[in-house]
């Protein structure tokens, strides 16, 4: 009845994990890869009213810059529930208000 219950499982990619010999996702690279990095806001409540990114955007490499004003709306979760347990879909990836220090400001 209980298969697994106080009974050691075997992880299928434990070794390969605990050796290094597993790929984990920095590990794969692609032709024409490209790559982010994420301005993060240093505020716990604050409202971005403008910014000037023509510096960053003459910058050596950068192929776009990415924020609320440009970026399309769509709502995630990030509460890491799951079934039965809805999560809310109440975050978006950039937003004009930061809600807390480390809140996405701009990619």
């Amino acid at each position: 009845m209980f298969k697994y219950v106080n009974k050691p499982v075997d992880k299928i990619d434990g070794l390969a994990l605990v050796t290094g010999t597993e790929k984990y996702t920095d590990d794969f690279e692609f032709p024409n890869m490209l790559y982010v990095a994420i301005l993060h806001s240093g505020y716990a409540h604050a409202k971005i009213i403008d910014f000037d990114d023509s510096a960053a955007r003459k910058m050596e490499g950068v192929v776009e810059i990415l924020s609320y004003k440009n970026v399309k709306r769509i709502l995630y979760t990030t509460a890491g529930q799951g079934f039965p347990e809805p999560s809310p879909y109440d975050s978006v990836m950039f937003n004009d208000v930061m809600r807390f220090i480390g809140d996405n400001v701009c990619a």
